[in-house]
């Protein structure tokens, strides 16, 4: 593969200098013969990329526009490359019978012989008569539709056990949220009481008012307040989810909370 580049890129390189002294055919001009030579580098340097596609192109371009003899053997050279059997031998003959004394003359000749067999082939390839298509096989047969399976629903009275639970659950933590609502508020009315005792001690000129009393006192009745409102919510909540349960036949039902600061709303649709 070395040796048949470095054969083919001096092949090349003459024409090269060639196209710098000798000028293009007769009637080319010399805008024409300079584009040519311009595609004929192009030409040369995608075929030393390996894209002899685009080699092939700028090849074809420049001999149209030089119409030089010698750049028959390129092109022929490329089609041989590229598989264009065709072609390629069309070329390599043109090139034998237009330049005479071409340097590339006896490895034209021997790339035509070359090629004599090899087209002479895949002409005969391509005349021979195409096979007939083996008979289709038969067809295999379906098996018959089988009924629709219809899939086990889900009983809706399992449906309103989970939903009884969950109910269950949340008044569960609405009783727990109101015991810790009743223990802040008792340790906020116990702390009420000791802050104004200890005001009453300072009004009578002894210490100062203890003011983390006070702190501790706004701080039991926030909390209170947070546990009250949440134990209303979801005893509210889990009593709705276990009365909206379905028993046998379910029935669309909805029900709604609304909880904003100093308001709470609670909503329960059913059709009859």
């Amino acid at each position: 593969m070395q040796a048949r580049w470095l054969r083919t890129a001096a092949a090349w390189s003459v024409l090269v200098l060639q196209s710098a002294v000798v000028r293009g055919a007769d009637g080319v001009s010399a805008e024409a013969d300079a584009a040519a030579q311009q595609a004929y580098q192009r030409a040369e340097a995608a075929y030393r990329a390996k894209d002899l596609p685009s080699a092939l192109q700028e090849m074809q371009q420049a001999y149209q526009l030089s119409q030089r003899a010698d750049l028959l053997y390129n092109l022929a050279r490329i089609e041989d490359e590229l598989g264009q059997c065709t072609a390629a031998r069309a070329h390599y003959r043109q090139y034998l019978d237009r330049v005479p004394q071409g340097e590339a003359r006896k490895d034209a000749q021997v790339a035509d012989e070359r090629l004599a067999g090899r087209c002479a082939e895949e002409a005969a390839a391509t005349a021979a008569p195409v096979a007939a298509p083996a008979a289709a096989a038969p067809l295999v047969a379906l098996p018959p539709p089988q009924a629709p399976q219809t899939l086990p629903r889900e009983s809706s009275a399992d449906g309103g056990t989970a939903q009884r639970w969950v109910g269950w659950s949340l008044v569960a933590g609405g009783v727990v949220a109101g015991l810790g609502a009743a223990y802040f508020w008792d340790a906020g009315l116990d702390s009420r009481a000791a802050y104004q005792a200890s005001v009453d001690r300072e009004e009578q000129g002894g210490p100062r008012r203890d003011q983390s009393l006070d702190v501790d006192k706004n701080r039991h009745e926030r909390r209170a307040q947070v546990l009250g409102a949440s134990s209303a919510a979801l005893l509210v909540g889990g009593a709705l989810l276990v009365l909206l349960a379905p028993k046998a036949q379910p029935v669309v039902q909805s029900a709604g909370l609304q909880l904003q600061p100093g308001l709470f709303v609670a909503t329960y649709d059913q059709p009859f």
